[in-house]
């Protein structure tokens, strides 16, 4: 056991990193901790049973928690369509009063105006809550690789753990492979689909916002698998095989050295 990895897997909405970290965990007879699991963990989202454990990949519940997966995204996307229309009345506010002033000082204003329009979309303030969450979700993730080999899966897991004995993964996909996914799995139209990839995008990028930057995390590169070019089960076979062979190797090494 103490030559197995902590495997943390990074990947992008609808690139399949989900299902290969589930067929990965059934191969390598790892937990599998994905965001519902890991909240549950600190005690953001009440549990049926005191002291359950994640529920298990493709078990039904995981298939429910799925589906909230998806009802939020859905939730998020209407709030998102409602703070564009107060931006939207914001942007006419400041149009109407740039005619009022002269020339120059109209081109001063936009220049100014879509500067902090802009700061403002790309990096938000952080709410407090967030950053709490953030942190006890931290404490739940490090506690959780100390207690053994077991798989991460989001949550900027690549960043906050570390050690000799973690691999890191990432998982990819071409955007219109990510599109035809979204298209597929949630029956969603191509414009809806392309506007869930983007808003989701946004907000892991602020959640991993949060964690600082890669080079603070001191992590080395990733393992990077393209998604398209197996599909999501021969992706984590061949991830599943390469940990195998390089905990094997290691541990033959270590026999050597001992002898």
């Amino acid at each position: 056991m103490a030559g197995e990895y902590v495997i943390v897997i990074t990947r992008k909405f609808a690139s399949m990193g989900h299902a290969v970290a589930e067929r990965l965990g059934e191969e390598l007879g790892r937990p599998v901790y994905d965001r519902i699991a890991i909240e549950k963990l600190a005690g953001e989202v009440p549990e049926q049973e005191t002291g359950t454990a994640p529920a298990p990949a493709g078990s039904a519940e995981a298939r429910e928690e799925k589906r909230e997966e998806t009802r939020e995204v859905k939730r998020e996307e209407k709030r998102e369509e409602t703070r564009e229309e107060k931006r939207e009345e914001t942007r006419e506010v400041k149009r109407e009063e740039t005619r009022e002033v002269k020339r120059g000082e109209v081109r001063e204003a936009a220049r100014e105006g879509w500067h902090l329009l802009r700061k403002k979309e790309t990096r938000p303030a952080v709410p407090p809550e967030m950053q709490r969450r953030f942190d006890r979700q931290a404490q739940v993730i490090r506690e959780l690789a100390e207690q053994g080999p077991c798989i991460f899966v989001g949550r900027c897991a690549d960043r906050i753990v570390s050690g000799e004995r973690v691999l890191r993964v990432e998982i990819a996909a071409p955007e219109e492979v990510r599109l035809k996914n979204c298209m597929e799995l949630l029956h969603a139209d191509e414009e809806s689909a392309r506007s869930l990839i983007a808003r989701e995008d946004r907000a892991r990028e602020l959640w991993r916002s949060l964690a600082g930057s890669e080079e603070d995390a001191g992590q080395g590169a990733p393992v990077r698998l393209d998604v398209s070019y197996f599909g999501a089960v021969r992706t984590a076979d061949i991830l599943a095989d390469m940990v195998r062979r390089l905990e094997t190797t290691e541990s033959e090494e270590d026999a050597v050295s001992g002898e």
